[in-house]
């Protein structure tokens, strides 16, 4: 069965619809990308039902997407599900101006590659997989040959392997990651919401396959359609974030309301050259945030795509380090979301806040008026920077940081490490203020505001 089409590239949305009579039940079906254009366009396949049983992008690198009943062979993006005889949708979601031709082609498969990937959504997420009360190191910002990477799920997961994380979240392009390769660790969901390069957005925790189509329906803008889904996907308490919000290549343009807004990230794939992505004036954001009340959470992100650097896949640069009272999916989706969370890369950082009586205190904490101890190591010489409602209050160069602040009412602290123009370390802060819910206010408005203050 071929399916084909003529996109128009100065439509900002097209929605293609096609409908085949299924008179077998084969265990699989594979769906061939004859043509199509490497863009964020979505594919969706119903059943009979009417239920989303797979999500698939064009810009992939996979030509050939399995879907079906067989577990071992089903392609990323598919859920497992019997071919029944009846009415199947095929769904073509073209969410920006995007041209050309596409041409996709259906039939039954004898077989497909196969493979011992596990559903994430069947893992145990209260498993404990370790009993210590720490910060547990992962990435959170992953991408596969499933979506624009160039590295499958093997390779991923032998370099998870080799990393000594305890962690992960792997982030397609608007796909969910429905199967993983067996790893022995716990696998935050996640899916990188991207409808074109205006804007990209990481959601955690969702669990299963997020039906689009529904908001591109009742909504007339982008920026609607997105802040509709944000709103939902926030009643239902997943943490959204931010992503890389000055890489080159992403041109600021959603009017996105910050009241569904929890994560900024504040470090992105600092692997690649210093002209790709402007991670210090991520921070500086962060901190214009702040100044404002509006309190995102930083994260980092390796946003890795492939073996590019020093040939290798750069898993854990950099790292996102969660504080678990035990390490499982269930705890580390909840130090997410409080924001117990240090960021480091490339060196082994430890660091810790401290009350005067002595008491550790978690990043994100309110506090009272006091004195607090910024305690810090590095096994390489850093420039520490110790941050007070936006402006540096101490910096120094060692291999070590103990300092303390009189942290003064509706005030808060953060600490940064560098090495020359490499950004070493990032902590959420604490504060003597409560954490209120985000504001209804436009980012783009935002980020102009704070584009004026930078001049």
């Amino acid at each position: 069965m071929k399916f084909s089409g003529d996109f128009n590239v100065n439509e900002h949305y097209e929605y293609f619809e096609f409908i085949w009579n299924q008179t077998t039940s084969p265990k699989l079906l594979r769906l061939e990308l004859v043509e199509v254009p490497f863009e964020h366009v979505l594919i969706h396949l119903r059943n009979p039902h009417k239920e989303l049983v797979a999500q698939f992008t064009m810009k992939t690198r996979q030509k050939y997407l399995y879907f079906g009943e067989l577990t071992a062979m089903l392609s990323n993006g598919a859920t497992r599900t019997e071919i029944v005889e009846g009415a199947w949708v095929l769904e073509i979601i073209k969410p920006y101006q995007v041209g050309g031709r596409f041409e996709i082609n259906i039939e039954e498969a004898n077989t497909a590659p196969s493979h011992a990937n596990t559903s994430i959504y069947t893992q145990d997420f209260s498993k404990v997989w370790n009993t210590l009360s720490r910060y547990y190191q992962g990435d959170i910002h992953l991408h596969s040959d499933s979506s624009d990477g160039r590295i499958t799920y093997e390779k991923i997961a032998k370099e998870f392997e080799r990393s000594g994380l305890d962690y992960l979240s792997h982030t397609e392009h608007s796909i969910a990651t429905t199967h993983y390769p067996n790893i022995q660790a716990p696998i935050i969901p996640g899916v990188e919401i991207t409808f074109d390069n205006f804007g990209h957005y990481n959601v955690y925790g969702y669990n299963g396959i997020i039906d689009y189509q529904p908001y591109f329906i009742k909504n007339d803008t982008k920026s609607d359609v997105l802040n509709d889904l944000f709103k939902h996907l926030s009643k239902e308490g997943h943490p959204i974030s931010i992503n890389h919000p000055f890489a080159k290549g992403i041109d600021l343009q959603h009017h996105i309301d910050m009241q569904y807004i929890t994560h900024l990230e504040v470090i992105n794939s600092p692997h690649l050259w210093e002209v790709e992505t402007d991670n210090h004036k991520a921070l500086l954001f962060f901190d214009f945030l702040w100044k404002n009340r509006i309190c995102l959470i930083g994260v980092g992100g390796s946003d890795a795509h492939k073996e590019n650097y020093y040939n290798k896949y750069p898993i854990g640069y950099p790292t996102t380090s969660i504080h678990c009272d035990g390490l499982s999916v269930n705890n580390l989706y909840d130090g997410l979301k409080q924001g117990k969370i240090i960021v480091t890369c490339y060196d082994d950082v430890e660091f810790e806040y401290k009350s005067s009586s002595g008491k550790i205190v978690h990043p994100l904490t309110r506090v009272d008026e006091g004195l607090y101890t910024m305690m810090g190591r590095s096994k390489t010489p850093i420039q520490w920077k110790v941050i007070v409602d936006g402006k540096i209050v101490h910096t120094h160069e060692s291999c070590s940081l103990t300092h303390d602040i009189d942290l003064k009412s509706n005030s808060y602290v953060r600490v940064e490490g560098h090495r020359e123009s490499d950004i070493i370390l990032f902590t959420n802060p604490i504060m003597t203020f409560t954490k209120e819910a985000n504001q209804s206010i436009d980012f783009l408005k935002l980020v102009e505001e704070f584009e004026k203050e930078l001049d």
